[in-house]
């Protein structure tokens, strides 16, 4: 037997933004889109005046608007450099050491 059903698919609304590309999984599909943006919502993403973001942009996002928060660093090995990750969307940045 054959059944139609209509679904929702979440997607991130940021431009080029391919959030299930990374993902080991299938594409989650959802009875209502009150249902997909609660999944998304869930994970770490963000639903604000209608622009849904995936868990990466809602942090890209808020570090845009607030600022990163860098954690306290790592001597990489063989230079006096320090690399400094952001604790909210991964940002990497290096420090010379003085």
């Amino acid at each position: 037997m054959i059944r139609h059903h209509d679904c929702y698919e979440v997607a991130c609304d940021t431009p080029d933004c391919d959030m299930w590309a990374t993902s080991e999984h299938e594409t989650p599909l959802f009875d209502s889109p009150e249902e997909a943006i609660g999944y998304v919502v869930a994970a770490g993403g963000s639903h604000i005046d209608g622009f849904l973001r995936c868990h990466q942009c809602a942090a890209a996002h808020q570090c845009e608007q607030d600022g990163h928060e860098w954690g306290a660093g790592e001597l990489l090995p063989g230079v006096s450099t320090i690399r400094q990750r952001c604790e909210r969307c991964l940002e990497d940045r290096l420090l010379a050491m003085a």
